[in-house]
């Protein structure tokens, strides 16, 4: 059951285990995109974790933990309120609501954002040249592609620096995206 110390546990943002691992994994996505385009189009330049790319792009991911504990803190709220409200215990409704979290949320949110890190770095490693580049937005090519990934694709090669028409710079377009992009020097 659910007492105040509890509760007071569930709603602090200074419990940081999990977003610490977290924090570092995405990063190191970001880190690991850089890379793969400074070895893919051989770009000349050196990344590392102390890179002001890699540090600036954390700061990022902090914010970007921050909005996940806020909505994980509204979740529980409404189970909360439901329970209150329904004058029911709010124990099974938290139980279930952490599970799936565990089953679906983490892995959804995880993949995407490690995903969206990847990309980032690889596209800043684009920028940091200099060089003007362009840019060609790939999809799976086949009937799950998602509208917004074909229209997108649908530019053909665009600079660097072109925002598709749905917004982005770079793929994920949106969750369980499986796009990426290809570069060639303007």
């Amino acid at each position: 059951e659910m007492t105040i110390t509890n509760s007071d546990r569930v709603f602090d943002d200074n419990s940081a285990v999990d977003n610490a691992r977290l924090e570092r994994s995405i990063a190191m996505a970001y880190l690991a995109g850089l890379l793969w385009s400074v070895s893919q189009y051989r770009l000349g330049l050196a990344y590392n974790e102390a890179s002001i790319t890699v540090l600036t792009y954390r700061h990022h991911v902090i914010d970007l933990i921050a909005q996940l504990n806020a909505t994980t803190k509204r979740d529980i709220y409404d189970v909360i309120t439901a329970s209150v409200d329904a004058n029911t215990s709010a124990v099974r409704g938290i139980r279930q609501l952490f599970a799936s979290y565990e089953t679906q949320r983490s892995s959804l949110v995880g993949t995407y954002e490690s995903l969206r890190a990847f990309n980032a770095g690889s596209y800043q490693a684009i920028l940091d040249t200099g060089v003007a580049y362009d840019k060609l937005w790939l999809t799976a090519g086949d009937d799950r592609v998602e509208q917004e990934c074909l229209d997108n694709a649908a530019q053909g090669w665009v600079r660097s620096t072109v925002v598709y028409n749905d917004g982005l710079q770079y793929p994920p377009a949106h969750v369980g995206c499986r796009c990426g992009l290809d570069y060639r020097t303007a």
